[in-house]
């Protein structure tokens, strides 16, 4: 008998031991608190009276601007989405060279779709344009080249502006691009 109850109390001891190395209470246990974590003056499970809560200023929100440009004695026209103001010099540059590279790709080889499907300029102050095929439709270096002469000439008479816009050739959405940078 007496081996039996060494071994019982070696193994009460190795499970006390094991045990105290363990945490006292899981976090699912611990009782919380009634307040809700993100208002600490309302008890949790009820709702605060939207009278007695205090709101800064807010503006009504509005749809964003959009506007639609056609390009002279062509069928190209663009429907652009305006954003937020940008760098003034830092967006005519980027316009003006990529319309650059444009006019420049095609006096070397042609008029044609733009290369993968994509074309991007990346300009100073972190501004950038990428511009991307759209509707299973390609847009060629011409409509391109359209398409960035009504932007810069629109930015030049209404300001810079972040924005996004479509790529029309007549009726049908032939691209969309996107002029970012920081505002």
């Amino acid at each position: 008998m007496r081996p039996f109850s060494l071994s019982v109390i070696v193994a009460i001891s190795q499970l006390t031991a094991f045990s105290l190395g363990l945490p006292a209470l899981d976090s699912s246990i611990v009782a919380r608190s009634q307040l809700g974590t993100d208002a600490s003056t309302f008890k949790a499970a009820t709702y605060p009276d939207g009278r007695n809560l205090q709101f800064e200023n807010l503006e009504a929100r509005r749809a964003p601007e959009v506007t639609a440009v056609w390009v002279p004695n062509t069928q190209t026209h663009i429907v652009m989405t305006i954003g937020i103001p940008l760098a003034g010099m830092a967006v005519e540059n980027l316009l003006a060279n990529a319309i650059a590279r444009v006019l420049n790709r095609m006096l070397q080889a042609g008029d044609s779709v733009i290369d993968h499907g994509m074309f991007n300029q990346i300009g100073a102050n972190a501004v950038s344009l990428q511009v991307w095929n759209a509707n299973n439709h390609q847009t060629t270096y011409g409509v391109l080249g359209a398409a960035l002469s009504a932007v810069h000439q629109w930015m030049n008479q209404n300001g810079y502006v972040a924005m996004s816009f479509g790529i029309y050739d007549g009726n049908n959405l032939v691209g969309n691009g996107v002029v970012n940078g920081p505002g």
